[in-house]
């Protein structure tokens, strides 16, 4: 099967120049994996990790702030803020 019955088979409503093209990037595309594939879902997964990392550490945070001791010291330096350093 020669060029011209090729393209038409494939698909009829593909001019000469559209196949030719079409056939190019093709080419192109895999022959240059890294060059021709962006990553664009690449920005979502960091948004999800960074999201899930987030989370941890707000986590972490309600747990450190739920102990008696940190509790504690923040109401020391509430109370000290609120009477002025005078006890």
């Amino acid at each position: 099967m020669n060029k011209d019955k090729l393209y038409n088979y494939l698909h009829p409503c593909f001019s000469k120049n559209a196949w030719q093209r079409f056939w190019i990037r093709f080419q192109q595309w895999l022959l240059n994996p890294v060059i021709s594939k962006p990553s664009h879902g690449l920005a979502t997964a960091e948004y999800a990790i960074v999201a899930i990392a987030a989370t941890a550490f707000a986590g972490v945070l309600i747990v450190i702030l739920k102990s008696d001791a940190v509790r504690g010291w923040l109401e020391d330096i509430i109370h000290q803020a609120l009477t002025g350093f005078s006890s």
